[in-house]
């Protein structure tokens, strides 16, 4: 007896099916597709099923930025900026040319929730956000770290449990942060499809490395959407020396479940890769072997390079020109050891040709845009692969500027797909 068509599709094995799908030619019936059973719809979203199928595409791309609006001075370690943080697009944003508030991107029934709040991370079209929070009597309570998740696809915003901390427990780069969804605990294996959860945002994991000079320790924050609570473990760099100012971190770079962050170790006057499994919490520090003639203060970052290696940004001290180190791929992330070699050095070309010495700062990047300030105020948004710097005429005027000022916004293509398909 003959098999009908839909027994023969149900009878071949994973990856015979995927050959096929890969082949289908016409999106629509590709998506559709993807409606025909959970088998289907599991192949059809895993997103290396989708960077194959469109290869020509980056799965994520920049989008623009949150910055603090206009105040006078600097913050205190403890303080937040007191207007609502303000989306400025990128050029031919996915999300349109106009300002925004952070408020916009969510129901009005938050309306409020963001005045004096301070964008921190984003991934995957989460924005984790530190909130006010408030004493019995309605005063700034200094010893509660309240944070909010947003979600800009589905347009909500939950609440974490507030995280009680000591009253010097800083907010900006003395901490370590980092938020990771479902899709980072899938398999790695492009050949191999993995369960994913029925919408990849619906699961997160929230973690702070925080520095406060009550003991001079820091400590590790972990919050899991699936659960209720923070957990929590104290002096986690495992008896290290501690000294106030002992350093600084850059973003973290989220890859196969593995968070890294860039660490300015102050006191030994050397850089250090904070090495976080986000499962286990095991926590390991590698110190770069990068012969500087200098003392590594200034701000640096990292960035995934071709085939995720691990690579580092950093500016030289004399002439615009941006330095990228890369770890060596055969050299195992949480070994504690690694070999990194400058690998390429950007000329980065100004858009105004001037005489004035302009000493160029590294700020943030993300998905290949990297932001760059001077010492006269102003902050250009750069390409890596051009080196080419463009002004942004938006950016608010401030007698300084660090690099919690803005916060990048990518957005996840192959998650928004998912998520679409998955409501």
């Amino acid at each position: 007896m003959e098999l009908e068509p839909a027994a023969i599709a149900a009878s071949l094995p994973d990856d015979l099916l995927l050959e096929i799908l890969v082949r289908v030619k016409d999106e629509a019936a590709l998506f559709r597709s993807a409606t025909v059973c959970k088998r289907w719809l599991r192949l059809i979203t895993d997103r290396w099923f989708l960077r194959r199928r469109w290869p020509q595409y980056s799965p994520s791309s920049f989008v623009g930025f949150f910055t603090r609006g206009n105040r006078h001075g600097e913050p205190d370690a403890g303080s937040l900026p007191g207007p609502e943080p303000c989306f400025i697009p990128a050029r031919r944003s996915a999300l349109g040319p106009c300002r925004r508030s952070l408020g916009s991107f969510v129901t009005s029934a938050h309306a409020g929730l963001f005045n004096g709040a301070l964008p921190l991370i984003s991934r995957h079209g989460l924005v984790v956000v530190r909130l006010e929070a408030h004493d019995s009597t309605g005063y700034p309570d200094r010893t509660i770290f309240q944070l909010g998740v947003c979600n800009l696809h589905a347009a909500t915003c939950v609440m974490l449990p507030p995280l009680k901390v000591g009253p010097n427990f800083y907010c900006y780069d003395c901490n370590g942060y980092a938020i990771l969804t479902g899709v980072d605990f899938c398999s790695k294996d492009a050949l191999t499809p993995t369960l994913q959860p029925s919408n990849p945002l619906s699961f997160f994991k929230v973690i702070i490395i925080g520095y406060t000079s009550d003991d001079l320790k820091y400590n590790l924050h972990m919050f899991s959407s699936d659960k209720s609570s923070w957990d929590e473990r104290t002096n986690c760099f495992d008896g290290d020396a501690q000294s106030y100012d002992y350093g600084s971190f850059s973003d973290a770079i989220v890859h196969n479940g593995l968070a890294h962050w860039i660490f300015h170790n102050y006191r030994e006057g050397c850089l250090q890769v904070t090495n976080l499994n986000a499962k286990t919490g095991h926590i390991s520090l590698t110190k770069l072997p990068l012969k500087l003639n200098y003392q590594p203060t200034r701000p640096s970052c990292l960035t995934l390079g071709i085939n995720g290696v691990l690579s580092l940004l950093w500016m030289q001290k004399e002439g615009p020109q941006l330095d990228i180190w890369e770890q060596r791929e055969d050299q195992g992330n949480m070994r504690g050891t690694s070999e990194w070699l400058c690998t390429r050095t950007i000329e980065l070309r100004q858009p105004v040709k001037n005489n004035e010495i302009r000493e160029l700062l590294v700020l943030r990047e993300k998905c290949g845009a990297l932001l760059i300030s001077d010492n006269y105020g102003q902050v250009y948004a750069t390409d890596l692969e051009t080196g080419m710097m463009e002004k942004i005429v938006d950016w608010p005027s401030r007698r300084s500027i660090c690099h919690w000022d803005s916060m990048l916004l990518e957005i996840d293509w192959p998650t928004i797909f998912i998520s679409g398909l998955t409501k």
